[in-house]
């Protein structure tokens, strides 16, 4: 791309100038124009990397002792045919089909893309479509397929929907852990919005996944892309990729009455980064025990409980609030025993309880306490005292 491109056609045999079609001037000269790109394969500029497009169509090519500036990149672009700089929405679609779709040999898609640049550098203008006087009549000449209004036509659209300044989304599941597969999605969105379709998107871990890799975002504009965690901690997923460019480049004459030229190819490099932590996949759970009075199914509060592991050590207690629950958290994941140690005047303790904890899942538990059975009333006992002997001195 460094090379500068020298001059704009003449009334030359313009099929050397690059890829596209010969066509007459607005003043009927047949010959007299070119309707595509200038670059290789044309004959004439040997050694020219890359390809441009005329962006001034109403002015003419330099003298030949005449050349042009280094490539240089432009924040904003003003058409000299209105004097006016042009909107933002216009400028990004000129950058994505600079980008995207200009630096092409196909004489069909040079054309196609000429057309539509300069409805986007020259809007309103008759260069301009979908009325432009002269932008219709360049297509319309016989040695310019009827396909190429179409085309450019498509390539407006597709600019209008995927050009802009682009980002790159990593969305990772939740709960990763070492050896087990997740699905990562990614994908590249446009100003608007719109996932970008056919994009690589190459990939590096570091962390607890070390490698790299490449996928590619499919018609919806999506990748999905698998990865293993070797160990525990943090893992970084790294994701870059080629994206078409937000600015536009052009080359400048030294002749200020002759055209500039667009130059295609130029293509912008973004990245972004997820941090995750992977776990063991045993954080543990939690418990919620709901205490019920097994006669009035009403709630039970100040009873105490006790959670024992398999080795009978208590891993947590607590007494139940005045809605009848104790609620207890971070318990690792395993199976326990939950053991009431005092309960409410009038009713007997529950029974041990077996618990299983599962990883981040709560178990929940209602207890009932049955009341005390109240027992029977000592009927009394006749008893007879028989009177003892009197004891003396």
């Amino acid at each position: 791309m460094g090379t500068g491109l020298m001059f704009a056609p003449s009334a030359q045999a313009l099929d050397k100038w690059g890829p596209g079609y010969s066509i007459p001037d607005s003043s009927g000269h047949a010959g007299a124009s070119h309707l595509g790109a200038y670059g290789e394969p044309g004959s004439l500029f040997k050694g020219i990397k890359g390809h441009g497009y005329c962006a001034d169509p109403q002015l003419a090519g330099p003298n030949p002792n005449g050349h042009y500036s280094k490539i240089t990149e432009f924040a904003t672009w003003t058409s000299k045919v209105t004097g006016k700089q042009i909107s933002q929405e216009d400028y990004d679609a000129a950058a994505f089909m600079l980008s995207w779709r200009g630096g092409t040999t196909d004489d069909f898609q040079a054309a196609a893309v000429d057309a539509a640049l300069n409805s986007v550098v020259n809007p309103g203008t008759t260069d301009a479509l979908p009325n432009g006087k002269r932008a219709l009549q360049r297509l319309s000449y016989p040695s310019v397929p009827s396909g190429v209004k179409g085309r450019a036509e498509s390539l407006l659209r597709e600019a209008r929907k995927y050009s802009g300044h682009y980002k790159i989304h990593i969305t990772v599941p939740k709960g990763l852990h070492p050896g087990q597969h997740a699905a990562i999605k990614l994908d590249i969105t446009s100003s608007s919005g719109h996932r970008l379709p056919g994009i690589p998107i190459h990939l590096t871990g570091s962390g607890a996944a070390s490698g790299a890799g490449t996928v590619t975002t499919n018609s919806d504009g999506v990748a999905t892309a698998d990865v293993t965690p070797a160990t525990t901690g943090a893992l970084d997923i790294t994701a870059t990729a080629r994206v078409p460019s937000s600015h536009i480049y052009a080359q400048v004459p030294s002749n200020p009455g002759s055209q500039r030229m667009l130059v295609a190819g130029f293509s912008d490099r973004i990245s972004g980064t997820a941090h995750v932590a992977v776990t063991t996949g045993h954080q543990g759970g939690g418990l919620k025990v709901t205490k019920i009075a097994a006669d009035s199914h009403t709630a039970m509060a100040n009873v105490q409980f006790e959670l024992k592991d398999g080795h009978g050590s208590i891993v947590a207690r607590g007494t139940t609030d005045t809605r009848g629950i104790w609620h207890t958290d971070g318990i690792p994941a395993g199976r326990y025993t939950l053991h009431e140690i005092k309960a409410s005047s009038g009713y007997q303790l529950a029974p041990d309880r077996a618990v299983n904890i599962g990883d981040l899942a709560p178990s929940t538990v209602t207890v009932a306490d049955s009341p005390i059975a109240e027992q029977p009333t000592p009927r009394p006992r006749p008893i007879t005292i028989h009177e003892l002997p009197k004891t003396g001195a």
